[in-house]
């Protein structure tokens, strides 16, 4: 009976080192670093197993990640650490096309970014967009035809928009901040599933088209 015991009890221990070993594999190989580089004057990058694209130094993103082909369509999270100031004009333009068998892609944001390019993520298939606080600038397009997911909410750090910022996304609903007194021309044109505005108090002129082709809208 004790002798069965002890048989039992160590392979009742086997089998657990043999889980843990198992488990850690997964980890490692999910945390593997398939791809690295240079992605600007002080940025680099690492493109781990699982997907996950993180962007570490100072200063502007350059590198266009569409471009290079090894690694686009191996991305599935982008993190940008803190220490990046800006993502450059056309980074990661066109990096996902909407595919409904796939899910939809994060980006983490830092707080020190304070601007976002030129068609930054235009035509990208990204969801629940969340603005850093700090952020001073989105260029033309920075968004456009972009998911970016049900709601997006505009910091009052924010000093320029280009045109065309939000056009074509997927938003249901859009908050401005309390200090915005001009609507930015064409900011969220034919957002055709646009059903909601929360205006800021002090709002005194909305910009040329900027809400044109929205034609579920309420505000409040």
């Amino acid at each position: 009976m004790m002798k069965r015991n002890i048989i039992l009890t160590a392979s009742l221990c086997l089998i657990s080192i043999m889980i843990l070993c198992s488990m850690r594999s997964v980890y490692c190989l999910a945390d593997e670093v398939i791809a690295s580089g240079e992605c600007g004057p002080e940025c680099s990058y690492t493109l781990t197993q699982d997907g996950t694209l993180t962007i570490s130094g100072k200063g502007t993103i350059t590198k266009k990640f569409t471009e290079d082909k090894e690694i686009d369509d191996k991305i599935i999270k982008i993190v940008i650490s803190e220490g990046i100031e800006k993502v450059g004009e056309r980074c990661f333009d066109g990096l996902w096309r909407y595919d409904k068998s796939e899910p939809w892609k994060e980006v983490v944001f830092p707080s020190s970014l304070q601007e976002i390019g030129d068609h930054s993520f235009f035509s990208s298939a990204t969801n629940n967009i969340v603005l850093p606080p700090n952020l001073k600038r989105i260029d033309r397009y920075g968004f456009c035809q972009n998911y970016i997911g049900e709601e997006i909410v505009l910091p009052e750090s924010v000093e320029y928009y280009g045109s065309n910022v939000f056009e074509a996304t997927g938003i249901r609903k859009i908050t401005f901040p309390s200090n915005m007194q001009v609507i930015p021309t064409t900011i969220c044109a034919s957002c055709y599933r646009l059903e909601t505005i929360v205006w800021p108090e002090n709002v005194r002129e909305i910009g040329f088209g900027a809400f044109i082709g929205c034609n579920d809208l309420s505000g409040s």
